[in-house]
């Protein structure tokens, strides 16, 4: 009986009525973000940014807010300790996330740039790691890199050469980060 509830599944499965979800786990950081804090001219500081991020299940759709990143301060090269998770349809290769940056500031934030990815390219990166230069950013362009995790497996791997450790991390330890310089 077994066998047969097995097979019956498989068919089903191959037939396109039920479809499978892909769970994706994205980590965000940063890279060479320009100085914009200005407060004490000549000299400017490092961003105290963070990162809000989007998810839209389609090209067709809009994005919706998925969350947003505590705000780290002076750091031209944030790594955020925030997880974010999306189930994504195995047969829709359109899925994407788009992810604004932002400096905190005391009276406006201002804009860094933002990435859009498609959650596609993730799935396919060695090491489901990837980095993208920033769009729109008005001081110069800095990196957005998205780490994942996918259906249970995450690998740290360099992206452009930048980590120096390279180690398999289980669910558990999800939040771990290896050392960047």
């Amino acid at each position: 009986m077994a066998r047969f509830t097995l097979l019956v599944f498989a068919v089903i499965l191959a037939a396109g009525c039920v479809s499978a979800l892909t769970r994706v786990e994205i980590m965000l950081s940063a890279r060479d973000l320009p100085d914009y804090d200005i407060c004490c001219l000549p000299r400017a500081y490092p961003p105290d940014g963070y990162a809000v991020v989007y998810f839209a299940s389609s090209n067709r759709d809009d994005y919706y807010k998925q969350g947003e990143t505590t705000v780290l301060s002076d750091n031209n090269n944030p790594n955020w300790p925030e997880v974010f998770s999306f189930n994504v349809d195995e047969r829709n290769s359109t899925a994407r996330v788009k992810v604004d940056l932002w400096d905190s500031d005391v009276d406006d934030d201002d804009y860094m740039g933002h990435a859009e990815i498609n959650i596609a390219d993730i799935i396919a990166a060695f090491g489901h790691a990837l980095s993208r230069t920033l769009v729109g950013a008005p001081k110069g362009n800095g990196r957005l890199i998205v780490e994942a995790k996918v259906n249970g497996t995450f690998f740290r791997f360099p992206v452009n050469s930048e980590i120096k450790t390279v180690r398999h991390l289980n669910y558990k330890s999800l939040h771990t980060r290896t050392h960047v310089e």
